[in-house]
């Protein structure tokens, strides 16, 4: 689900590392860059919105995300999945928890970034989530340690297919800003 005021996000991916002759324009997922024909190491430029790389195809557990402007370089031999992300950023980030599967049990609703969610009787406790606005990223551990799962505008049940995030192991999580991807 797009957010109302979202931009679609363009990257660029290049065939040389300093960032010329530039091979493809994205603004759609590719869930596997080798096999979409992109065999070696690309740099890639993101002209317009954010963007994440994940090492699975759900393209929610991710490793690296960024924001427009910015250049990244993958590690030699990586296969990795590339998601341009839409985000409304006009819109305060709210994010609700929940305890029990298909959004039941106990709620949370965040506005703001939580390093440590142990305070919050919420640390490894999340099997559903709604973003009502914003993107967010989650972390198995306290103080923003990786791995990583990224949430965008919709409902996501981590104990059923359409989830892809592990049930009970969110840690603490903060609102994708619009200033910088911190």
């Amino acid at each position: 689900m797009s957010a109302p005021s979202a931009v679609t996000p363009l990257i660029t991916i290049y065939d040389k590392r300093d960032c010329e002759g530039a091979l493809k324009d994205v603004s759609g997922p590719i869930y596997d860059l080798t096999i979409s024909g992109f065999r070696k190491f690309l740099p890639l430029r993101l002209l317009v919105g954010y963007g994440c790389f994940s090492r699975s195809a759900t393209l929610v557990e991710i490793f690296m995300w960024f924001g427009k402007g910015q250049t990244v370089n993958l590690p030699e031999f990586c296969t990795a999945y590339l998601k341009p992300i839409e985000v409304d950023f006009t819109e305060k980030p709210e994010m609700t928890v929940y305890t029990g599967p298909s959004f039941t049990g106990q709620q949370k609703t965040f506005n703001k970034a939580d390093a440590d969610l142990v305070g919050t009787n919420f640390q490894d406790t999340i099997t559903s989530v709604v973003v009502e606005s914003g993107a967010w990223i989650a972390y198995r551990d306290i103080n923003y340690q990786r791995p990583q799962y990224l949430f965008t505008r919709g409902s996501f049940n981590g104990t059923s297919s359409e989830g892809h995030f592990q049930n009970n192991a969110i840690s603490s999580l903060k609102p994708i800003a619009h200033s910088c991807p911190c």
